[in-house]
């Protein structure tokens, strides 16, 4: 019986990163039926509602249990840290004795797996990923990275500690070919795979579920569906929403006559930010020529995913919108601003075929010649979807049996 412990960004309550682990654990379960799992939490009362029976323990453990929150302080300590790199963890393990039940935990597993996504940059979480790895190879057990998308970095120390992780690691499998260029010191233990949530939902689960019937309903005229999500970019943004709203009007008035409902979905519902807000500016946009409705309810990450399946288009900013989209061969368009999400959006819209299907939010003039492409040849797009995605699945299933084969 192989277990594995687990460790991500799962805890900061975004349904993208709740849908890596859960897409992880059951392929991880479907390859090694008799699999258990221990999976971190950064809080006693983490919890979570699996769709089948998972043989699994929450083992919590907050890294750095005063760099809670932002703020100046939080600020003030992160750059402690990273300024006495690489001795930065001794310090604070010894000085804290702070760490060594969750390192006894980990030497009970085989395998301890840091899951993607997006923390081995200068954005987010680095350094409380470094001090849990560090435990990790304390425990003297192998450390596998899965699902990474790598940098960008704009600080030097920054890069120093995801090269240190890097290192340490028996395995790195990163999302798109930009992260392995990122660290190509590494090539020789680097695999270029996809996101660990493309598939998840994919079995229908939820498609029927009588909660969504607002936002999927296409009324009597028999609506086109059309699913968006963005994400909050700065000052820039304002300029968006007015630009956006003229360019999905452009689309809707090409449809024949047929309504055009945009159905804004949030996906970042985190303890940092909230899509929703985004979604509410564009209520109050003016001059809007087509129907438009916000996801209001709290709803699960599986609800999330079955209101995606049941658009006929999608348009989103968010990594894992376009990760739920491409599951359910609903064809996309991914905007992107920024390297960071570059990396993202395009990488995955690649490994489909797709690419050009992603745009910077710069251009989005060519928003609605796309869409209308896709609404047009709406067939022949999602067959060249389905066919990538049993493709891009079977090549993961192979990733995986070859890392853990031992």
């Amino acid at each position: 019986m192989k277990t594995f412990f687990i460790i991500g960004g799962y805890t900061f309550l975004n349904p993208g990163d709740e849908a890596i682990l859960k897409a992880t654990v059951y392929r991880m379960q479907r390859l090694w039926p008799d699999c258990r799992f221990l999976i971190w939490a950064d809080r006693k009362d983490f919890s979570l509602a699996f769709d089948r029976p998972v043989n699994y323990a929450i083992a919590p453990f907050k890294p750095l249990p005063f760099l809670g929150g932002g703020g100046p302080f939080t600020g003030f300590v992160r750059g402690v840290y990273r300024r006495l790199f690489p001795k930065s963890f001794g310090l604070l393990r010894d000085g804290l004795g702070h760490g060594r039940g969750l390192v006894r935990v980990m030497g009970g597993a085989d395998f301890i797996v840091f899951i993607g996504g997006g923390y081995l940059n200068s954005y987010y979480n680095l350094i409380e990923m470094h001090y849990l790895y560090g435990l990790a190879k304390q425990s003297g057990k192998p450390v596998y990275l899965l699902g990474q998308t790598i940098g960008p970095f704009f600080r030097a120390q920054d890069r120093r500690i995801a090269e240190s992780i890097c290192a340490g690691a028996e395995r790195i499998v990163v999302r798109e070919e930009y992260s392995a260029l990122e660290m190509k010191q590494f090539s020789e233990k680097m695999v270029e795979g996809t996101d660990d949530a493309v598939g998840f939902g994919a079995n229908g689960k939820g498609r029927e579920d009588v909660m969504l019937a607002p936002y999927v309903g296409r009324g009597a005229e028999g609506a086109l569906l059309l699913g968006l999500n963005l994400h909050k970019i700065g000052r820039p943004g304002e300029r968006l929403y007015q630009d956006l709203v003229a360019r999905l009007n452009q689309f809707g008035d090409s449809l024949g006559g047929r309504k055009l409902k945009v159905v804004f979905l949030p996906m970042e519902t985190s303890i940092y930010c909230d899509d929703s807000d985004e979604g509410r500016k564009l209520t109050t946009a003016p001059d809007k020529r087509f129907e438009y409705v916000t996801v209001d309810a709290d709803l699960t990450v599986e609800q999330r995913v079955a209101v995606v399946a049941h658009m006929d288009l999608f348009v989103g900013m968010r990594f894992h919108s376009l990760v739920f989209a491409v599951s359910h061969a609903v064809p996309c368009v991914g905007l992107y601003h920024g390297d960071y999400y570059f990396r993202k959006v395009n990488g995955l819209l690649k490994a489909f075929g797709e690419e050009r299907l992603s745009i910077s939010l710069e251009h989005l003039e060519l928003l609605p010649g796309l869409l209308s492409e896709l609404y047009r040849d709406s067939a022949a797009h999602k067959a060249r979807i389905r066919s990538s995605f049993e493709n891009v699945m079977a090549r993961q299933d192979r990733i995986y049996r070859d890392i853990f084969a031992s």
